[in-house]
C-alpha cells in the first residue's frame, strides 16, 4: 500500500512494482469478500474520483508487458477524474487539460469479486 500512496505522488516509481502491488490490493480485497461490505462500498463510489492510475484489462496489461498509465497532474494543470452514480449505474470519464476536456459516459454494472464493468461504445 506503501508504494501505491509513494507512485500517486511521484511518477518515478517502478510501473511494474506499483501494477503487482495494486494486483495485490485487488487479490486482498476480493478474499475478504462480504456481500454486505461490497454493498456498502458500492454506495461509496457514487462522486468524483482523480484518477491516478490506469491498467485496463488483464489481456491488455499482458500485451503492454505489465505497465500501468500514471495520470499526473502537472502542477495542476492536468486532471483526470472518474465520476460515478451507483444508483443510476451511470459512469463518467473526464481527461481536462486547461479549458480543454475530453469526456467519455456510459453504464456500469456491478460484478461479482468487487469489480465494475463499463465499456464506453460513443
Amino acid at each position: 500500500k506503501e508504494l501505491i500512496l509513494k507512485a500517486e505522488q511521484r511518477q518515478d516509481v517502478d510501473s511494474g512494482a506499483v501494477v503487482q502491488a495494486l494486483l495485490r490490493q485487488e487479490k486482498s480485497a476480493r478474499d475478504a469478500k462480504d456481500d454486505d461490505a461490497d454493498m456498502a462500498l458500492l454506495s461509496r463510489l457514487t462522486g468524483s474520483w482523480r484518477l491516478v492510475f490506469t491498467t485496463g484489462e488483464t489481456k491488455a496489461q499482458d500485451a503492454l508487458g505489465g505497465t500501468i498509465n500514471y495520470l499526473p497532474s502537472l502542477g495542476g494543470l492536468f486532471k483526470a477524474v472518474q465520476a460515478y452514480d451507483i444508483e443510476k449505474s451511470y459512469i463518467q470519464n473526464g481527461v481536462y487539460f486547461g479549458p480543454i476536456s475530453l469526456v467519455f459516459a456510459g453504464e456500469c454494472t456491478p460484478c461479482k469479486k468487487r469489480r465494475l464493468e463499463f465499456t464506453f461504445e460513443s
